[in-house]
């Protein structure tokens, strides 16, 4: 469940409170989507996050707000948990909100004017609409936007800054995150492709069908990395700089990278805990990675790491594990794999079972054993099943 701070004033930050019940006995990561009915959240504020609840089964987060000039009605940040892994969102109390309060006063009337209005805003936003508002009602008209999870202000006369995953700098759309967001039909190339300034696609999760440009690939691989940062922030403190060229990661610890295309990370030994993000398998061309060392990290490799470009993949020293599939075992066996003999475990978990795990070198180990015991047993029945026959 979670529940919402005090109201509070622009400028304070919007604090929230996740509690699980029970409380869990390692720790989860919960999924959340965050909104602003106004204009408030400090930019990068809203959208997904993912936020860990230790064992103690509370945690709490903070949105900030800005303090701008603008006399503006009250708004609220709201957030609701979203399904993941480990836990299930409550009914009732699956989402919250906080008040938000404007400080500004309504602008003076200009002494003489006879009440007439003051000179037109200088904003470019506010003096005509972004040139991406069409763009983007033909992608959401394309994917089902009528049924989507979160479609909160699409295809109103709301600033598209305001609508659900959008993200505008200079009155073009620079994020696109509407993964898990029950998406359908064919990915609207043609229309993403038109968004000119776009830096960051986030589709994953969704019911789409057909491939990715490599052009939008580059703009997946970037938003992938803002969702590893965003789960793991204080670990890769060089990502995201403020002075940072677009799909240039020279200098960013750990990212390798072919014409703008990520093609091996390195993570070892950083730092990284709390679940794996998915994000982190939708860097198509991604051939090596390496999240050994993270003891605190866990999650599932997917099956659908298969279709990717991977070649070299070491979990050793983490709480990562595989999906239980022979044709994955098989897959793993094909490529550099180091396992590990953590699986399902974390350090702060106090050990668990994992349950989950087809470990490398080992895909007719255990279950070959099992084969020839159920084996054996079958002779030694049949063997005396003879030796009564003789008997007779």
């Amino acid at each position: 469940s979670i529940s919402g701070g005090s109201d509070i004033t622009e400028g304070s930050p919007a604090t929230f409170t996740l509690t699980a019940s029970p409380a869990p006995t390692s720790a989860i990561t919960v999924n959340l989507n965050v909104s602003d009915s106004g204009d408030f959240a400090v930019s990068g504020q809203t959208g997904t996050r993912q936020v860990p609840i230790p064992t103690g089964g509370t945690a709490s987060f903070t949105v900030t707000t800005v303090n701008d000039n603008a006399d503006e009605p009250d708004g609220a940040i709201a957030a609701t948990v979203n399904t993941g892994s480990g836990y299930s969102p409550h009914n009732t109390n699956g989402s919250a909100s906080v008040t938000v309060n404007d400080n500004d006063n309504p602008s003076a009337t200009p002494s003489g004017s006879g009440g007439s209005p003051g000179p037109p805003s200088s904003d470019p936003e506010e003096q005509e609409p972004s040139p991406d508002r069409e763009t983007l009602e033909a992608i959401y008209d394309a994917a089902g936007g009528g049924s989507w999870t979160r479609n909160d202000s699409w295809k109103t006369s709301s600033p598209i800054d305001d609508w659900y995953g959008v993200t505008v700098e200079d009155n073009r759309v620079t994020r696109l995150y509407l993964e898990n967001n029950n998406l359908r039909g064919p990915v609207p190339l043609a229309q993403l492709e038109r968004l000119a300034s776009l830096e960051e696609l986030a589709l994953w999760g969704n019911e789409l069908t057909g491939d990715i440009t490599d052009e939008l690939g580059k703009r997946v691989d970037r938003a992938a990395l803002r969702k590893i940062k965003d789960v793991n922030g204080s670990a890769l403190a060089d990502w995201f700089r403020e002075d940072d060229t677009p799909f240039d990661y020279s200098g960013w610890s750990g990212v390798t990278d072919d014409n703008d295309r990520v093609t091996g990370l390195d993570l070892s030994g950083v730092g990284l805990s709390g679940e794996l993000t998915e994000a982190v398998w939708e860097i198509s061309e991604l051939s090596e990675l390496d999240l050994s060392e993270n003891p605190d990290l866990r999650g599932e490799v997917p099956a659908r790491v298969m279709d990717g470009e991977l070649e070299v993949l070491d979990v050793s020293g983490s709480g990562v594990c595989a999906e239980e599939s022979e044709e994955l075992a098989r897959w793993l066996e094909s490529i550099n794999f180091t396992d590990s003999e953590n699986c399902g475990e974390t350090e702060s978990s106090g050990g668990g079972s994992g349950g989950c795990f087809l470990a490398s070198g080992d895909v007719s180990g255990e279950r070959a054993y099992q084969v020839v015991i159920a084996v054996l047993v079958l002779a030694a029945v049949v063997g005396a099943g003879r030796i009564a026959r003789a008997g007779r």
